[in-house]
């Protein structure tokens, strides 16, 4: 039997095309994506419309947003009267629509879902009230890591209906670039020395707290210690940030945007280590699918939920959040002369989460576990 399923997400980024084409081609499962084709947003990439005409069944949505805060999606609410078994939903609570709709649909007999951070731990009372309330409503919650899953747990929303479904990029690209992989000296070429790699990739904004690893830097700099900085990507803090690269011993280049993924792909591979002192999300998947272990803060009410792929020792670290010396203290211990770390082994440890949980694969197996375990109760 196939269960005929709307899929309904507040936008259409790049990165979610590996993960719907798993789950388009489930078995017993008949998705069709309300997606919106036209970007509102101007840092993320959408999927292309031809793409998205050639892979998937969809209609068009278009979100109109209410004091940049609330939106509402026009063209969804008629789900809930249409012949669907089950809708997915971007679980947030600002989406007006979301709330009509789920509740129409709960009461129409069809089960309703949130693909959602869920709750992050910071929010205050009146927050975490509406987003209690808001949880309530589904039959499940698709949850990208643990930390949430507590949270909501504690504050009394059914553990059973908490699912977690971690996060992924394009796996199979990623896998296959990672296969070729040879070391092609691209950063000893341009530092002209073999010192360590600390690499960044995102917008240089002052949320990513990049300011932090220079100053870290400061402190444990030696005549023996150096690094090489890299850092991918263009922003608001491009500037100061190159002040500040005047005031270390290590030598940093600012590379700017890079959208070419196999390019990308080698300076990834060729990193020592990624460091993000800010949040860090997608990026850890990124690194890891390239075998680069990541360093970032240890506040997960302030994180996003892909740091929890992180384990210390392993595949990177967590230094206090705002400390320079703790995050100076956990550079130099990961470069620790007297307890080098063998490079390949980090390499692997880094493959293996995303091999054995961070893949498109591996979610779209859970997404169907999910689904048919409810939809069948349903039926009986």
């Amino acid at each position: 039997m196939n269960y005929k399923v709307a899929m309904i997400p507040m936008i259409s980024p790049l990165y979610r095309l590996y993960i719907w084409e798993k789950m388009n081609s489930l078995e017993n499962m008949d998705f069709v994506f309300y997606l919106e084709a036209k970007n509102t947003h101007s840092n993320i990439e959408y999927i292309p419309v031809d793409t998205l005409n050639e892979k998937f069944n969809w209609n068009e949505v278009k979100n109109m947003f209410f004091k940049k805060q609330f939106y509402w999606q026009k063209n969804v609410v008629k789900t809930a009267f249409e012949k669907y078994d089950a809708l997915i939903f971007s679980g947030n609570p600002r989406g007006i629509s979301t709330w009509i709709t789920s509740i129409l649909a709960r009461m129409n007999g069809k089960n309703v879902y949130f693909w959602s951070h869920g709750a992050y731990g910071k929010e205050g009372k009146i927050e975490m009230f509406i987003k209690k309330l808001f949880f309530s409503i589904p039959n499940g919650i698709l949850l990208y890591g643990n930390h949430s899953k507590k949270i909501l747990e504690a504050k009394g929303i059914e553990s059973n209906k908490l699912k977690i479904i971690y996060n992924s990029l394009d796996y199979d690209f990623h896998k296959e670039q990672r296969s070729k992989k040879i070391e092609k000296g691209v950063f000893k070429n341009y530092f002209n020395n073999d010192f360590p790699v600390l690499l960044f990739i995102g917008r240089l904004t002052a949320q990513k707290k990049l300011h932090q690893l220079f100053e870290a830097l400061k402190l444990i700099e030696s005549d023996t210690l150096r690094f090489n900085i890299v850092l991918i990507g263009d922003g608001d803090e491009m500037e100061k940030l190159k002040i500040l690269s005047k005031t270390i011993k290590s030598q940093t280049w600012f590379y700017g945007s890079c959208y070419n993924e196999s390019v990308l792909s080698d300076l990834v591979y060729e990193a020592d280590l990624c460091v993000s002192p800010g949040n860090v999300g997608l990026t850890v998947i990124h690194c890891f699918s390239y075998g680069t272990p990541v360093i970032t803060h240890d506040n997960f009410a302030y994180q996003m939920p892909e740091a929890e792929a992180i384990l210390p020792g392993e595949n990177g670290d967590f230094f206090k959040m705002n400390s320079i010396e703790d995050l100076g203290g956990k550079i130099s211990t990961w470069f620790n002369p007297n307890k080098p770390k063998n490079r390949n082994n980090i390499r692997e440890n880094c493959y293996k989460i995303i091999d054995e949980k961070y893949n498109p694969y591996y979610q779209s197996n859970l997404i169907s576990k999910v689904l048919e375990h409810d939809l069948d109760k349903s039926r009986k």
